[in-house]
Parts: C-alpha cells; structure tokens; sequence
C-alpha cells in the first residue's frame, strides 16, 4: 500500500487540516496497534444477551455440524444414539472439520499452549465421560426423566417446560420437582466450586477465570424473584472482568512491543465502542426482522437462528433470578446437596500442592492447573457439545504439539496467522451468506446435509420408565 497510494496530501476544504492517504510503510507498533484495534472488537458484546432475553423469550415490547453415525437413524436404540450424537449425547467418534465448530465456542485451538489444552480436555472427559453417565443413568435427582445434555427447562414429565407459566403465573414453584439436563446439572456442581479454586488459585491468562458463578449466585439471592435485575446485575459483574482480562493481555503486548500505554488504551476503548455499537445494530435488526428467531421447532429447515447460548443463558436466568437459589438449592431447595462442592473447589488446589511437594521430581505434577480443569468440566455444556470439544482438541493438540515440536520455524511464522485468517474467514462469510441468502430465505440446498442437527433424534429422549414424549419411544 506505501507503494501505490498517492503521496500529495489532501487538504480538508474551509480548514487548514490535511492528510495523507500514504502515510509510509507500517512499524511493528503500528501493526501491534492495529490488530488490538481489532481484537477488542472481535469478542461478543455480552451485555447483548440481555436484550435478547428480554425482546424474545420474556416478550418485553421494545422500541428500537455431522455425525457419522447417520445409520443409527433408522434404529430405535436410544442408547445407541445418546452415545453416539454428537449435538445431544456424548459424542464418542464425533468430529467436525467446520472452524465455527472447532473455535466458534471455546476459542481458536491455535492459541492455546499445549498443556492448557490437555488440562481443559481432562476436566471434560472427567465429566463428560465419568460424571454424567454415572448421575444419567442411576437416575440421579431424576434425570432420565430428561434428555442428558439439553439447553431447555422440563416439566416433572419430561415435556418443555411451559416458561410463560413460571413468568406469569407460578412463579417457578412448578419447577422444584422438574427441572433440566442432566449435564446441567455436573455444570452446576462445578461452577459453585469455581469460586473456591479461583480463591485458592488465582488464575488469569487468555481463558477467564471461571467465576461467573459468583455473580450467579449473589445476584440470585439479593434479587430473588427479578429475573431481569438478576440478569443485568450477573451481566455487569461479568463483562468487568472478562474485560479486564482482556485489557490486561493487551496490555502485555504493549509492554512486549514498548507501545505507549495511552496509545493502547485509546485503540481498546475505540474497539470496544465501534464493535459494540455495530454488534448492537445488528443484532436489533435480526431480532425484530428473522421470524420464529430462537425458536427452533418453528424455523424453515437449515436455520441457524437458534439462539443456543441465548437459550442457556435463558434457562439459567429463570433458575437463578426468577425461581431464585434460595428455593432451587440452599438452604430449602431440592438440589441444596449441590452446594457442598464448594468444599470440592476449596481441597482441590490444595491436593495439587501437596502432591508437588510431595513428588519434586514430578515435573508434570505442576502442569495441573486446577482452574483449567473445572473450566473444561463446566465450559457451558450445552451450548458446547462434546462435538465441539473434541474437534477443537486434535486441531489443538496437532498444531501446538506435534508440529511446534517438529517444525517450529513453520509455527512460529503461520501458525498465529492461519489462526486468524481463518476466524476472520468464516466471519467474512457468515456475514455474506447472512446478507446475499438468509435474509431471503434461502438457506442451502436441499440435502440430507443441511439439517442442523446429527440425524440422532433419539438421543434427546428421556429413558425413565412411563416419560411419554412425542417422536421417542417408551420404557416400561
């Protein structure tokens, strides 16, 4: 660009300001500056959750992937499908080659060293794996009454539950003898305990700390009953210190790079201010002009409007600021018990030193990193599906190990590159697709391929003896 653009500097008509078109080859600060610019505008908006629940589910007027197990679609073998789905159930063989699959929920795996990887990969194969068959299928607080792994709330008869009811009318008592998935639950556990390690283990790095649960449950017992106060007060605390975090690692690159501090803090506030106005525009436009917008069973086939973390973000808000946690867990609550693990968060940093102490020529010993391991047990699973995990693990693992170990001079040159060419390919295309096809609905061609789904309907069935659900057949 410093060899074609003119050089003659242009002059602003009626003032004697002007500027250049060409102001000569970029330094690496400026590169520096340019990519923080843009990073702090790529993350999602949170607080945009918020308008999401209000406008759609609590209906507040306001102005303004594949599974490879295809053939197990034409067995009735829930088991076999819950095993097996990668969207519903636990994904064993599931893959994805999608990168909005592999890093659209937990990040690009390229910029994660390969010890973080493994610690997050073992908190989720520990629950995963070990914790959630174990509760599913002793039909612990009832859960086979519901599908293992859902973003909905259910009734005590395993049908969705009715949430204008709890709105409007009952005020969540419906939902102390019902409630949700049974991965909904081991996310729980582990969030309550998050506080704990954290307390222990402070932890900050490019993955944030992981509690979000503290807010939760603050929020929840001061505001009891007030969902939306509860929501904005859970939003607040949260955004704070993601975006803390966020800063601080932009600002060790500007110590890295001997960047003036005022220059970064101007280019992260500028960031944050476009990417959040333009995230905001955009998404008031799509709620109030995509018909059925976070309604899955009404949308036209191949829709991706299905709001899967507004959803969550939803089902939390009705347990924690609506029914409220005094009711659902401590001190009356059905799922009180729950609260005990934050003695499991409290020992569990203190076990890991002891073992290091213990063990000094364990080197390995230290790599465990507690906070790490409950943020990958208790990541948002669902919206996060094991297909999701699991693809993001290989991609990781085969870049940030194998070839860091074999071909260096190769990763140090493209890998943090490819990583971002391909975050901002696919954002580039979700927005042309969004802009040239879907707002026309059309949504892809007609193929088996198009649903957004793993053709393993049964896997969100409910296998508890007598639960009638519709499309799902029945245990006796």
């Amino acid at each position: 660009m410093a060899k074609t653009l003119p050089t003659e500097p242009i002059r602003i008509p009626f003032t004697k300001w002007k500027f250049s078109m060409n102001p000569g080859p970029f330094n690496m600060k400026e590169h520096a500056l340019i990519y923080t610019l843009t990073s702090s505008g790529y993350a999602y908006t949170s607080g945009l959750n918020i308008v999401t629940q209000m406008k759609i589910f609590y209906h507040h007027n306001m102005n303004y992937w594949i599974t490879f197990l295809v053939i197990q679609t034409t067995q009735d073998s829930v088991t076999a499908q819950i095993i097996g789905s990668g969207r519903h159930g636990l994904g064993i063989g599931s893959f994805a080659f999608d990168w909005t699959a592999i890093a659209g929920y937990l990040g690009s795996p390229l910029a994660y060293p390969a010890f973080s990887i493994v610690n997050l990969m073992a908190g989720f194969i520990m629950s995963t794996y070990i914790g959630t068959p174990i509760a599913y299928w002793t039909n612990w607080y009832n859960t086979r009454r519901f599908p293992m792994i859902s973003t909905d709330v259910y009734d005590k008869y395993g049908q969705p539950y009715n949430t204008s009811r709890v709105i409007n009318n009952e005020n969540g008592n419906g939902l102390l003898d019902s409630c949700c998935s049974t991965r909904w639950k081991i996310d729980e556990e582990l969030r309550i305990n998050s506080p704990m390690v954290v307390l222990h283990h402070l932890y900050i790095n490019d993955r944030v700390a992981p509690v979000d649960s503290f807010f939760q449950i603050i929020s929840g017992y001061l505001y009891s009953g007030r969902p939306l106060e509860s929501l904005i007060f859970q939003t607040y605390g949260q955004v704070a210190l993601n975006q803390a975090i966020l800063f601080m690692n932009d600002f060790k690159l500007c110590h890295y790079m001997k960047i003036p501090p005022r220059s970064m803090f101007l280019v992260q506030v500028l960031g944050t201010m476009i990417s959040t106005s333009i995230q905001f525009s955009i998404q008031w436009y799509i709620l109030s002009s995509v018909k059925n917008i976070c309604e899955p069973d009404k949308l036209p086939k191949g829709s991706n409007w299905t709001c899967p973390n507004d959803r969550n973000y939803f089902m939390n808000n009705i347990i924690w600021g609506l029914v409220g946690p005094s009711r659902v867990f401590y001190p009356s609550g059905p799922y009180s018990k729950l609260f005990l693990f934050f003695i499991v968060g409290a020992i569990s940093p203190v076990l890991v030193w002891i073992l290091a102490r213990s063990f000094p020529h364990k080197k390995w010993i230290t790599l465990i990193n507690i906070p790490l391991i409950f943020v990958g047990a208790s990541t948002a699973m669902p919206p996060v599906m094991p297909i999701n995990y699991w693809s993001w693990f290989f991609v990781g693992i085969i870049f940030n190990h194998f070839v860091y170990r074999r071909y260096k001079g190769w990763w140090a040159k493209y890998n943090y590159v490819m990583s971002n060419a391909l975050d901002a390919g696919c954002a580039f295309m979700a927005f042309l697709l969004t802009g040239a096809l879907q707002s026309f609905n059309v949504y892809g061609m007609s193929w088996w391929g198009l649903d957004v789904d793993d053709h393993c309907p049964l896997a969100s069935c409910p296998t508890a003896p007598g639960v009638v659900v519709d499309g799902c057949p029945i245990f006796r």
